[in-house]
Parts: C-alpha cells; structure tokens; sequence
C-alpha cells in the first residue's frame, strides 16, 4: 500500500502547518499530555497564533509517545516540543513561520529552473 510521506514538503508553501498535539488522559495517576492541560495549551496556542497573524491546522492525537515528558506537541513534518508550557507557545509559532519561510525557498528553487547550460573549451568558460 502506498502512503504519502508523514511531511509536508510536497504542499504548497501557503498551505497551512499542522500542528500535532496529544490530548491523551491516563488514567491510575500515570503522566499524560492530557492530565497536563494539552487541551488548555491548544486554546492558548489558537490565541497566540492569531494574534501574530499566524495559521495553523491544529490536529488532536491520542499519543505521540512520550507522555512523561508532555504535553508534547509537533509540527507535522517538522519540529518536536515537549514539556510544553503556555510560555512556550512562542517557540511553537517561530518553528511555523520557520517551516514556511523553508517551503517558500524550496518552491523559489523550483520556479527558478535548472541552471544555463555553459560549456568549458580549453580552459575558457563560455555561457
């Protein structure tokens, strides 16, 4: 079976960002994102991303795997954050503006074309 890769290398470079948040809650007192206000930080990142005219699609997971280092966010294709705190969203925010400013040099590289085609006769280059 086929799959498209887990990044978002192929999109276009104005497409939105994913960031992937888990929202999991253990149960028995175990560490959980969740337990820890995963939900809350979702709120607090929407805000913060507005406010700095930043967009983002925000997808809530069960568990990316390291509960007792969470809440544990992360940009799909990109960047990993754990032990998130609301003081930390910032860092959240400059990883999109990060990923798009990659995205935009990327497609940039494309639209520009292969380089001319120049040959070397006896030691001159000519274009």
């Amino acid at each position: 079976m086929n799959r498209a890769p887990d990044s978002q290398s192929t999109a276009r470079p104005d497409a939105p960002v994913t960031v992937i948040v888990c929202v999991k809650d253990r149960f028995e007192g175990s560490p959980s994102c969740g337990g820890r206000g995963s939900r809350t930080l979702i709120a607090a990142l929407r805000d913060d991303l507005e406010r700095h005219g930043e967009a983002a699609v925000i997808q809530e997971v069960q568990c990316l795997g390291r509960c007792t280092i969470g809440p544990n966010m992360r940009l799909k294709g990109g960047a990993f954050f754990t032990g998130m705190t609301r003081d930390r969203l910032g860092e959240v925010r400059e990883a999109i503006a990060a990923f798009r400013r990659a995205e935009r040099a990327t497609a940039d590289s494309r639209m520009a074309g292969p380089p001319a085609v120049t040959s070397i006769e006896d030691g001159v280059h000519r274009s």
